[in-house]
């Protein structure tokens, strides 16, 4: 009978622990600190953020910047993340200066979780009290008077710049008098038959797909324009209001829509990729890239070869 009574209550410890592990591993943990308590008028300071999230939680929203009285954000900095095991860690580094003497508050900021199914949550880091101090000034020494301003004449060819501008703005004006007096008459311009619906979407992705937006760090921009181009499609394509739509919404409509459901794991793929890279301020590697323009050209030719053959009205 002891026996029996000992090993149902190990077999109950042990449930308890797993369900104690997953609801550990299921709480995405936000925190913030900063450098400094006090600082001097005109210095600096940091806010460190650090986010710890699961993915299998939810989609993760980044906080909004704090509304701030009395103090500044110099730069945001971007957001760092680094995978450790099935979580990913995000790092924040906000720089942060006052020019009046108080005492200012840094309110918290508040980290929204978003499940596939169930309520969204979420979770705030702690606020601060930064004090910001005059300099000191030693009143025991004389104060020196300000000294005049000391002209320094200028040598002849310091003023070529400007003789040089003013030949350029004349010769631009010779050629605009020319070009206009013996302008051509213009040509008859091309007649062109109205592009299709998959014609248009198809030229705006080849013309996203020549773009250097990731040479140029527009991460953020190359997905904006990618889910521009498959909401404006999927608005003449199939009537729907997708400009209007969350990504939440978009989805829910592809999976209750016949018409859309053959492509709602393209959709899927996209859409929740660019909210990550917009909203979460992710950074997306270059497979992630090329994926996402193979599914939005995918998305185009199911529905274009349907489109063609007269099965979808």
């Amino acid at each position: 009978m002891t026996s029996l009574r000992y090993a149902i209550q190990q077999c109950f410890t042990l449930m308890l622990f797993v369900l104690l592990g997953s609801s550990v591993r299921a709480q995405t943990i936000v925190s913030a600190k900063t450098d400094a308590q006090k600082i001097v008028l005109g210095d600096q300071f940091h806010l460190f953020i650090e986010v710890k999230h699961h993915p299998k939680d939810g989609q993760l929203f980044w906080a909004d910047l704090p509304t701030l009285k009395g103090l500044e954000i110099v730069d945001t900095g971007k957001v760092d993340s680094a995978v450790s095991g099935n979580e990913i860690l995000y790092k924040q580094k906000l720089t942060l200066t006052g020019f009046d003497s108080g005492v200012y508050a840094i309110p918290k900021m508040s980290f929204k979780v978003v499940p596939a199914e169930g309520d969204a949550k979420a979770y705030d880091t702690d606020s601060f009290i930064i004090g910001v101090q005059t300099v000191a000034v030693d009143t025991s020494k004389a104060i020196k008077p300000i000294k005049e301003i000391i002209p320094v004449a200028k040598e002849w060819w310091e003023y070529w710049p400007w003789v040089a501008g003013g030949l350029a703005a004349v010769a631009l004006i010779v050629l605009f008098i020319y070009l206009w007096r013996h302008r051509k008459v213009k040509a008859v311009k091309e007649q062109r038959a109205p592009e299709k619906a998959h014609e248009k979407a198809l030229r705006m992705l080849a013309e996203i797909a020549r773009t250097d937006y990731f040479e140029q760090g527009k991460i953020k921009e190359y997905y904006t324009d990618l889910t521009n181009v498959l909401r404006m499609y999927m608005e003449d394509r199939f009537g729907i209001a997708a400009a209007e739509l969350t990504t939440d919404e978009l989805l829910k409509l592809a999976k209750n829509q016949r018409d859309l459901k053959k492509i709602r794991s393209e959709l899927k793929q996209i859409f929740l990729t660019a909210d990550l890279a917009k909203f979460a301020k992710a950074s997306p590697d270059q497979a992630e890239h090329m994926a996402c323009m193979d599914a939005a050209t995918k998305i185009i030719n199911k529905t274009k070869a349907q489109q063609e053959e007269g099965l979808v009205s």
